[in-house]
């Protein structure tokens, strides 16, 4: 099975994005710095941290309409783009089953999930959000910083759905990530239904508790 979705993946990424098209047309991105769940569904896209401490970014999708299978997409890298500001080499997870992957977070990186992410299998087709679909593990050092989503440079803003995993979409992007500043908004009128909340790091830190 791991096999036969490695090979629909990599024929994906051969079709021509304006030959195809699926369910998934209001997709949203997104960098929360903790993990939205159903009882507190807030995305917390900025975070104080005191120095010398952990901090994961989460990179989600919202308002899928039918369900994720696959993704492009890139990440700012920190190191260049932030010097001084984290400790080297952030450590990059795939939180999609199966853990599959193309190519590199920080130059453009596909990932496909060996299930229909964000269906509740107890009610039938009810597709329920966010999915949290990676995170970046950094250690903080000081200073500010931007974490953003950027474009894969082949296949930009692809999104891939449930039940045509042929069919592609693009998602916008919602909101990047702030760190010791104030995010980044993202695009113009990529609104999502989810609220945004800012917190402290004393604050993010007691969820752990």
């Amino acid at each position: 099975m791991k096999y036969v979705l490695i090979a629909v993946a990599v024929m994906v990424l051969l079709v021509p994005a304006s030959a195809l098209a699926a369910g998934n047309p209001e997709a949203k991105l997104f960098i929360t710095f903790t993990t939205p769940t159903p009882d507190n569904a807030s995305v917390v896209n900025t975070v104080y941290p005191a120095a010398y401490t952990a901090v994961t970014a989460y990179l989600g999708a919202t308002d899928l309409g039918m369900g994720m299978q696959g993704i492009s997409f890139m990440i700012t890298d920190v190191g260049v783009d932030c010097p001084g500001v984290f400790a080297p080499d952030p450590g990059f997870t795939n939180l999609l089953p199966g853990d599959l992957a193309i190519g590199n977070y920080l130059t453009g990186i596909t990932l496909a999930s060996t299930d229909c992410m964000n269906v509740d299998g107890d009610a039938g087709r009810e597709y329920i959000d966010p999915v949290i679909f990676a995170s970046i593990s950094l250690f903080y050092l000081g200073g500010e910083c931007d974490v953003m989503i950027l474009d894969h440079p082949e296949y930009p803003r692809w999104i891939l759905d449930c039940d045509d995993p042929a069919g592609v979409d693009f998602y916008c992007i919602w909101t990047h990530g702030g760190v010791n500043k104030a995010a980044l908004p993202g695009d113009a009128e990529c609104d999502a239904s989810t609220p945004v909340e800012a917190q402290t790091w004393g604050a993010i830190k007691a969820l752990y508790r």
